[in-house]
């Protein structure tokens, strides 16, 4: 009965595989020239769709952060950090694929993470003088600057994500070297003021995703130490979070980048240092998160795998993991579960490479 019940599973994601189709995106992070890297889905095979340049630099080497590409809420345009150039380049996506459509300066230095929600959108600037920076992006794809100025951030912060939070009131700022969380309320006109600073429960908050019912998942990477990451989970309030789960450990090490799953059912990690994900249920209204596996190795790609960005398809079915130590995107089926089943990985990728988005 068992084995029985095995072939009918496979059979199942056999055929839910052969129907599956998209999009996925990274960028070169050239220093001689950035790209963006287009692969198309079809089953659980990824096929290379071509690069098209985006008129920009990269920085050449890791950039620190999540978010670097990034699609907008509907799809339409494809918004890419140039870390060396020091500007944000926008990519619409048309039946015969991605035409870049503007380029505008950061307003800042080293551009590492771009977040757009109905039409707005701000760009981390962690170089000298960080800063997040406001823009509106027209029907056309312009990105024009907001009037007010940048909101800076302190220097050596080390900040690594920006994102515009549920509902579009808010602005969410990771800061890796102070251990903070800034929470920035958008003001009319688009502008930040000074932002609420909030202890994070972990040390070095990195990634993060909003969950269900106003909550925020951050993942910890304890300044790399071995075995020492982890995942925290918060209620968002006005300029507040508070803690649901703090600082539960993912027993692997430099858990950097975090990603949802399953209609937010589940939480991964990727652990850079480690070349595992862990894995975390995500209790549905309360927001709390318990480790799917002892271990904390839910996914393995391998010693030396280095897993950076992490991104989800449309249905949470699928998740893509960066690995450009190992020059490729590794790909998993993610079971009803929670548990993840390794699916074949797209090599050839430049080990510059940076930034995940999937349609």
């Amino acid at each position: 009965m068992q084995q029985a019940l095995l072939k009918l599973s496979a059979l199942v994601l056999t055929a839910a595989a052969a129907t599956a189709q998209g999009t996925v995106y990274t960028q070169s992070n050239d220093a001689a020239g950035n790209a963006v890297l287009t692969f198309q889905r079809t089953g659980v095979t990824l096929s290379p769709a071509g690069s098209v340049s985006t008129g920009g630099l990269g920085a050449g080497s890791g950039l620190g952060s999540q978010g670097s590409v990034t699609l907008t809420r509907d799809a339409r345009f494809l918004l890419v950090v140039n870390a060396g150039s020091n500007d944000v380049s926008v990519f619409e996506r048309t039946p015969a694929g991605l035409v870049l459509v503007d380029r505008e300066p950061s307003r800042g230095m080293r551009p590492t993470s771009v977040s757009e929600r109905l039409g707005r959108v701000y760009v981390l600037n962690a170089g000298t003088n960080p800063n997040v920076a406001g823009f509106l992006l027209t029907m056309a794809g312009d990105l024009v600057p907001d009037a007010a100025a940048p909101a800076p951030l302190a220097n050596g912060s080390a900040p690594a994500r920006v994102a515009i939070g549920p509902g579009g009131a808010q602005v969410f700022v990771t800061e890796r070297a102070t251990n903070l969380i800034d929470v920035f309320a958008i003001q009319p006109g688009g502008a930040l003021g000074a932002p609420a600073q909030i202890a994070s429960a972990g040390v070095t908050p990195f990634g993060f995703e909003f969950g269900r019912n106003d909550t925020l998942i951050v993942s910890e990477a304890a300044g790399g130490a071995a075995g020492a990451s982890t995942v925290s989970s918060y209620r968002i309030g006005i300029g507040a979070l508070t803690p649901i789960t703090a600082a539960l450990p993912t027993n692997q090490s430099a858990a950097c980048w975090v990603v949802l799953a399953r209609q937010q059912r589940y939480a991964y990690t990727t652990n850079a240092a480690s070349g595992t994900l862990t894995g975390y249920l995500v209790t549905p209204g309360a927001g709390a998160l318990t480790r799917l596996d002892a271990s904390g190795a839910t996914g393995n790609l391998g010693a030396g795998a280095n897993p950076l960005d992490a991104v989800t398809t449309v249905d949470g079915k699928y998740l893509f993991v960066l690995s450009p130590a190992t020059n490729e995107i590794a790909a998993f089926f993610v079971r009803a579960d929670g548990t993840l089943e390794k699916l074949p990985s797209q090599f050839g990728l430049p080990s510059t490479a940076y930034g995940l988005a999937a349609r």
